[in-house]
């Protein structure tokens, strides 16, 4: 929105100055003067007119300037932004791996322990199945 105000406001001073400039030589060509009166204000005029227009030119590329020095710099402050968001990420996921690998390692000494006892009480078992069975043909 505040660019289109900007378009306005540059479109509005451009008019009044062409539109001044044009009033300016319509006055001085309709007023009764001699030549050489009307040579000097039509010059005069001139003089004016160009001289406004440098001015607006002059402010105009300085408001271009400073526009341009603030995307830069807008443009830098995101990319740093974006450097450390990406950094914090790439720590957290680092993180989360870290962690993912402890719980899954700690799960499988568990599951291995388990199935160890397991073995056992089944090895027993069977042992002593073994003696049960021997013991009963004897």
């Amino acid at each position: 929105m505040s660019e289109t105000v900007g378009a306005n406001k540059n479109g509005l001073w451009l008019g009044l100055v062409i539109g001044g400039a044009v009033g300016a030589v319509a006055s001085l060509l309709l007023a009764p003067k001699k030549g050489a009166e009307l040579r000097e204000d039509l010059s005069e005029t001139y003089r004016t007119f160009y001289d406004k227009t440098n001015q607006f030119a002059a402010a105009l590329g300085q408001k271009t300037q400073e526009i341009a020095a603030k995307a830069g710099d807008k443009t830098e402050e995101a990319a740093v932004k974006l450097g450390e968001k990406t950094q914090e990420m790439a720590e957290m996921a680092g993180d989360k791996v870290q962690e993912f690998g402890e719980k899954t390692s700690a799960k499988v000494r568990e599951v291995a322990g388990i199935a160890g006892d397991r073995a056992r009480e089944m090895a027993e078992a069977a042992g002593d199945k073994a003696i049960e069975m021997a013991g009963g043909k004897a």
